[in-house]
């Protein structure tokens, strides 16, 4: 028994060396296979480029290049298109003809690279697009072959369908280039001064296409662009000056382009029930502030209905709308306060808005001495206010209205002022200023909870 077990032991031994010689066998084999291939590779051996060259020449190659080349390639068609014009070369037709067929070059272009090089493909696109654009707006404006009503249509039509392949694509350069970029295209190729209408229509038109896609995608770089240079493109057309005739297609445009740049902005936080961010409630208040200079500049830069401009004509207009745009704000500001109460950024820049063209409405509106105690008295309104409520911003905007308003005294009023009312301006400033100082004394531990303590613990020890 003892005899059968030593065999079976040594014949289990005599196997495992024979395994063992065998993988010995096959690890000698693989070695001298990888030696070989790596023998034949090492010549080959890619070298590790430096990173900050790598990331450089990545950024122009794959993402900087291609825009800077249609952007690029579009204004070369359209100056290209305009020294046709001027030297008389071809036909007028033609002029179109080939610009269009530039176009469709671009467009079928972008068809046939979309399935393997989509970010090159939304580049030609967005390029094709805005050569259409400008070719559209050529055929009106510079040919008179198409109807303003055509151009309209087919512009409307070209839109549409960019915001649509923008939405495709999911590329917000397609939007910026084809959509934004196409606000230059009237300055590339016009000479026609008059088409105002059109010029108009133009500009509201694209923006009408940049809301839709603030509705459909959150690209907030392009709404803010696109707002940015509208109201760049609409006082610019203004500050050329209109006719008294031409303020109500002014003021409907602007009211136009105000509404369409507010819902912009506030889809996302509304449609997603989220407060409003500091950076849309910053553009609103750059939003607000450009629609008053609009309407100062329609006002300033329109000709009279007769005789010569003055200022106290102006006046006679845009203080009412002062006021008006004054209730307007603090309407908003309520509204913001009362409704969306998540969004507290947003209530206090527009109360602030408010607040401050209610200080210019006074200015504007009256005169001398009666514009420092209103002044004032609108200093102690917003100081309480800040004080029973325990808002900081209205007690600021106390102390700042007091400075500006001993700036006008002392720099201002004191040639124009009788000694009267310089007498009795200063007293009045004077008392109101110590009371507000007593105020902020009895009162600092209400304002300031905690900073007593905090100046205490941070004095210097004798």
């Amino acid at each position: 028994m003892t005899m059968d077990h030593n065999d079976r032991i040594a014949i289990l031994e005599q196997q495992v060396q024979q395994l063992q010689q065998q993988v010995n066998a096959l690890q000698q084999q693989l070695n001298a296979t990888e030696g070989t291939a790596h023998s034949r590779r090492a010549p080959f051996k890619r070298l590790q480029p430096d990173s900050s060259s790598f990331q450089l020449e990545n950024f122009i190659g794959l993402n900087l290049m291609h825009v800077v080349g249609i952007v690029v390639l579009v204004i070369g068609l359209s100056l290209g298109v305009k020294y046709a014009i001027d030297k008389e070369l071809i036909s007028e037709a033609a002029r179109i003809a080939l610009a269009a067929v530039a176009g469709g070059i671009l467009y079928a272009l972008s068809l046939w690279l979309k399935k393997n090089y989509a970010s090159f493909s939304a580049i030609l696109f967005s390029g094709a697009m805005a050569t259409l654009y400008f070719t559209t707006y050529a055929a009106c404006d510079y040919y008179y072959l198409l109807h303003i009503t055509a151009a309209f249509v087919i512009m409307v039509a070209i839109t549409v369908y960019t915001a649509f392949n923008a939405i495709s694509y999911n590329r917000q350069e397609i939007a910026i280039l084809g959509m934004t970029g196409a606000y230059a295209i009237p300055f590339l190729i016009s000479r026609n001064q008059q088409a105002d209408l059109l010029f108009l229509a133009y500009i509201f038109l694209i923006n009408g296409g940049i809301t839709f896609l603030a509705f459909t995608k959150a690209w907030r770089p392009m709404s803010s662009l696109a707002l940015l240079i509208t109201w760049v493109l609409f006082m610019g057309w203004l500050y050329r000056g209109i006719s008294y005739q031409q303020q109500p297609m002014a003021l409907a445009f602007m009211a136009g382009y105000y509404l369409l740049f507010c819902a912009s902005l506030l889809d996302l936080p509304f449609k997603n029930r989220a407060p409003v961010s500091s950076e849309i409630s910053l553009l609103l208040v750059i939003h607000n502030c450009c629609l008053y200079l609009a309407s100062y500049f329609i006002f300033r830069f329109s000709a009279p209905a007769q005789g010569a401009f003055t200022y106290s004509s102006l006046a006679v207009q845009i203080n009412p709308f002062t006021g008006f745009y004054t209730l307007f704000c603090l309407a908003l500001a309520w509204i913001a306060e009362r409704f969306y109460k998540q969004s507290v950024r947003l209530s206090k820049y527009l109360a602030v808005q408010g607040t401050g063209l209610l200080a210019l409405f006074i200015y504007q509106y009256w005169m001398g001495v009666t514009v420092t105690l209103l002044w004032l008295a609108l200093a102690i309104v917003l100081f309480i206010a800040g004080l029973a409520g325990k808002k900081e911003w209205p007690r600021i905007a106390a102390i700042t209205l007091f400075g500006l308003t001993l700036f006008k005294l002392v720099v201002f009023d004191s040639t124009r002022f009788t000694s009267l009312q310089k007498t009795l301006c200063y007293i009045l400033t004077g008392i109101l200023l110590l009371l507000v100082s007593f105020f902020y004394q009895k009162f600092k531990q209400v304002l300031f909870p905690g900073k007593e303590e905090h100046l205490h613990n941070n004095s210097p020890v004798d």
